[in-house]
């Protein structure tokens, strides 16, 4: 009403997906991304398991759909990765007011140690979060090589039935994110086997900033922001044998992962510190203000 210039950051897929993951039955789906209408989101009942729900929800990503088209409020959007601006462009989003602005970490703890000898997993424990398909790699590798597991939710029982099971697997349940930090740190590598289109995980940035390697499925984001062999490596979505191989030599080349943590640290020292968060976020609100970003305050100018 007042004419002001609106920014909106886009932290998942839900303008252009019913549940927001551009996933169904454990595989990507696409199959709502170009359509005016997303009934197939209707049809396989995507949000919550709910017909009328999942029509609700259809019908508020139509009518969004049809605004940006006919006369878009939004001046300036964000997307959190390459990867993912270029899914919501397909989508029909204005490609000329769609910028990239990932995720930072703040507080920066520094490099970790990462003599801890062991792989750690942070984070929900749930389906499109691919905690099956890690769970499924530690018990085809024969060797004893320990996993922590960091993080609560809906497939908690199948964590504490492979912790029984498994004395390599440790299950710490929720903690406190220094406590997480510090793990991660001294962990070998962290371990992302996710099988959703990753948008911008915080997990593996905190990760580099403790100079952590991390093991990633070669699917959305974490492809575009790990360079295989450089700052970690990828093995296929869904493909527990290729992790557990992948893992293996990790773990029995000592010296791997060692030679990885100062370019993983120099990744996240070049791309994902605070201060470099914001001044690309400044740019991008001089670009909706129509402005430069030589006009705005200098960084010690402002509260953060």
């Amino acid at each position: 009403d007042e004419n002001l210039p609106i920014v909106q950051s886009l932290h998942n897929f839900r303008a252009v997906c019913a549940n927001a993951l551009l996933l169904r039955d454990g595989q990507p789906c696409e199959n709502c991304l170009t359509s005016r209408v997303p009934l197939a989101g209707v049809r396989h009942r995507c949000y919550r398991n709910s017909y009328k729900a999942s029509s609700v929800m259809a019908t508020l990503i139509a009518t969004q759909r049809h605004r940006r088209a006919t006369a878009d409020p939004v001046t300036q959007y964000i997307a959190l990765s390459e990867f993912s601006k270029h899914k919501h462009i397909a989508s029909g989003f204005p490609a000329d007011r769609v910028s990239v602005k990932p995720n930072f970490v703040d507080p920066d703890l520094g490099p970790g140690s990462g003599s801890g000898g062991y792989a750690m997993f942070v984070g929900r424990l749930s389906e499109e979060k691919g905690i099956k398909v890690l769970l499924d790699a530690w018990s085809q590798l024969k060797a004893p090589i320990p996993l922590k597991i960091a993080g609560d939710g809906p497939l908690s029982g199948l964590v504490a039935k492979a912790e029984r099971q498994d004395a390599r697997i440790e299950w710490l349940g929720h903690r406190p994110v220094e406590e997480v930090c510090s793990l991660v740190g001294d962990a070998v590598c962290l371990v992302m086997p996710s099988i959703w289109y990753e948008i911008c995980p915080k997990t593996m940035l905190e990760a580099f900033s403790r100079g952590t390697p991390v093991i990633a499925s070669r699917l959305g984001a974490m492809e575009e922001f790990i360079d295989h062999g450089t700052t970690g490596w990828h093995f296929t979505a869904g493909d527990a044998a290729e992790l557990t191989q992948r893992v293996l030599k990790v773990f029995t080349d000592p010296e791997i992962p060692g030679s990885l943590r100062a370019a993983v640290r120099t990744e996240f020292e070049t791309k994902y510190t605070a201060d470099i968060n914001f001044q690309r976020l400044m740019e991008i609100y001089s670009r909706a203000l129509g402005s430069t970003p030589d006009a705005l305050l200098p960084l010690d100018a402002l509260t953060l």
